[in-house]
């Protein structure tokens, strides 16, 4: 199961850029997970790595070990998730005007 993000940063020039972050959720067997507090908006500030986005949360009805939920992120992205707390923070400095990319997913 993915859960698809948009993130924007904006600096105090008013520039911003967009990104989209597909999470990952496994789940070991019947029951899918289903998020919590949809939808998510997060803000965040560019130029800081290790800065805290936001938090996915999801529940699965499952009992014991299966309803254990994990999360994670595609590698290439400028983002992290803690696989059991589903905290997202930056993993490197967001700055439009340097990298002039917008981070999306490949397909």
């Amino acid at each position: 199961m993915f859960f698809v993000q948009l993130l924007k940063a904006e600096d105090n020039g008013g520039l911003s850029s967009t990104a989209t972050v597909n999470i990952k959720v496994t789940d070991i067997n019947d029951k899918n997970p289903e998020f919590k507090d949809l939808p998510y908006e997060w803000k965040m500030a560019e130029g800081e790595a290790g800065r805290r986005v936001g938090r996915v949360r999801a529940h699965d009805a499952d009992e014991g070990a299966n309803a254990l939920v994990t999360y994670s992120l595609p590698s290439g992205i400028p983002f992290r998730v803690d696989a059991s707390s589903g905290e997202v923070s930056t993993s490197s400095a967001l700055d439009y005007e340097k990298q002039k990319v917008r981070f999306q997913e490949k397909r």
